[in-house]
Order: C-alpha cells, then sequence, then structure tokens
C-alpha cells in the first residue's frame, strides 16, 4: 500500500467521524470502494487487534480442512497523528450463520495454536476485553493468569459473607488458554455468496483460560446448548464468576485496589 493510499484512507475516515460520531449507531469502520474495510481509532484499542487479526488471518489461510473459517486478510496497519488504521480485505456477506455453525467456528478458533511464548492476553498487549469484567474491559493490564486468579479471589472475598460461603474459590492457573471471541453477536460472524463462512471481527478475541469461554457460552441462550460440543460443559468456576462479575459492574473502582499483578497496590 502506497503513501498515497494510506493518505486518502487517512482523509475518509477523518470525513467519516466528522459526519457521524454523534450518531447513536456510529462506528469507527467504513468501507472503502468495495476494496478495503478499514477500522480506526487509538493506538491502545486497535493495537492488539490488529495483531490478533494478522496472526489468526495468516494461520487459517495455511489450513485446507474443510469447514475452516476465513478471515479477511490485513491489507495495511499505520498510525497516523496517534490514530491507528486497520486495512482489512473487504468481504461482501450475504447472511448470518445459524448457532450451530457458529459454535463450529468458534471451536475452529478455539483450537488454533497461541504464538511462541505467548500464554494469554491479547497479542500486542493491554486491557483484556470481556464480558466478565466492568464495561466489557479489565481494568488492569494482568501480568500473569496468577494475577487475574487474584484479582477474582479478591472479588469474591468482597461479596457478603452468607454469598461467599455458597461459592468455590476459582482456580484457573492449571486451565488450558484458549483463543476466545468476547463478543459472539451474530453480526461478528457471516457468510458470502459463494457459501463460505467468515470470522470478521476482532476487537475482543485473545487466548484466555478456558472458564472465560465458558462464562461467554453458557450466557448466551443460543449457544449454551453447543456447550458440550465446545468442551466446556464441565466448568466448575461458573456460579463463582458470575457473581463476582455482577459484582464488578456495581463497583465503582473496578481495580479493587489491586495492581496489575493482581497485589494490592500499595504491596511491596
Amino acid at each position: 500500500m502506497t503513501p498515497e493510499d494510506r493518505a486518502k484512507i487517512v482523509v475518509r475516515c477523518q470525513n467519516h467521524k466528522k459526519a457521524n460520531w454523534k450518531k447513536t449507531d456510529y462506528r469507527a469502520a467504513i468501507p472503502i470502494d468495495n476494496e478495503y474495510f478499514v477500522k480506526y481509532g487509538d493506538v491502545p484499542t486497535l493495537a492488539p487487534e490488529a495483531a490478533t487479526h494478522q496472526y489468526v488471518s495468516e494461520y487459517a489461510a495455511t489450513v485446507a480442512a474443510p469447514g475452516t473459517p476465513r478471515i479477511p486478510t490485513v491489507k495495511s496497519y499505520f498510525i497516523h497523528e496517534k490514530s491507528a488504521y486497520l486495512v482489512l480485505e473487504y468481504v461482501k456477506l450475504t447472511g448470518s450463520i445459524d448457532p450451530e455453525t457458529t459454535a463450529a467456528a468458534l471451536k475452529w478458533l478455539a483450537g488454533v495454536p497461541l504464538p511462541p511464548n505467548h500464554t494469554f492476553g491479547p497479542l500486542a498487549g493491554g486491557h483484556i476485553r470481556h464480558r466478565f469484567f466492568k464495561d466489557y474491559q479489565a481494568p488492569l493490564k494482568f501480568s500473569s493468569v496468577e494475577a487475574i486468579e487474584r484479582y477474582i479471589e479478591r472479588g469474591r472475598t468482597m461479596l457478603p459473607t452468607q454469598v461467599q460461603g455458597k461459592l468455590d474459590v476459582v482456580s484457573i492457573i492449571g486451565e488450558p488458554s484458549i483463543w476466545i471471541q468476547s463478543d459472539v453477536h451474530p453480526s461478528n460472524f457471516g457468510r458470502d455468496a459463494f457459501g463460505n463462512i467468515y470470522i470478521v471481527d476482532f476487537g475482543q478475541i485473545a487466548p484466555l483460560p478456558k472458564s472465560f469461554a465458558a462464562f461467554i457460552i453458557l450466557s448466551d441462550p443460543n449457544l449454551a446448548p453447543f456447550a458440550k460440543f465446545l468442551g466446556l460443559e464441565n466448568i466448575t468456576n461458573m456460579a463463582s464468576l458470575r457473581r463476582v462479575s455482577h459484582m464488578l459492574w456495581m463497583k465503582g473502582d473496578p481495580t479493587l485496589g489491586l495492581n496489575d499483578d493482581g497485589l494490592l497496590k500499595d504491596s511491596r
């Protein structure tokens, strides 16, 4: 992609933002001439999405197995004046897919190998985006799975005593991390005119302990029947995670007084 192409994309996106940012259905994304689909925004938000999309797209291109979902190709990712631009192949989707097909796409995604030396969380770093957390985003940049577990336990101990006694301590350290789409809205999947299945939004996709996948699937009435198919039927942390999540959404300070290591902020 030439510098001139990028300059034109920046102008188109800036004009789109000026014309639409006050609308309730505004999205920082725009198709350009049926050639590109461009997402734009702040670097901390878009950099992890770009890295994840690129990685999974490249992996999908190497898999010839029937039924492998397709991923729009990343054409470019660049930063201009502190804004990031993710330029994707334009794909015209002609319809949505049913829950069974969505579950199959999620199962494929969960089986994508993790990058070397990456064990959990967004590629390129940043905050985990998942509906367990208040406002769909972790308030901390957790340094490890152990830090997440400490955070969840801190939340459990802040529940009323009579509730705590009915809930198990959440254990996620021994769980495998798998790729999770935390936003399973039908608009994030689709089918083209040739019947190919697509995964099209990577803003909330990241490797996380398996319990976080179960939290999403078992909370969705359309996908919950496929929990066994997805290997998520025997997760024991659900009651505790649901109660802690509900409490987090009510908290004024969702950090719970902890740092990125899941320790009290004044700990040394």
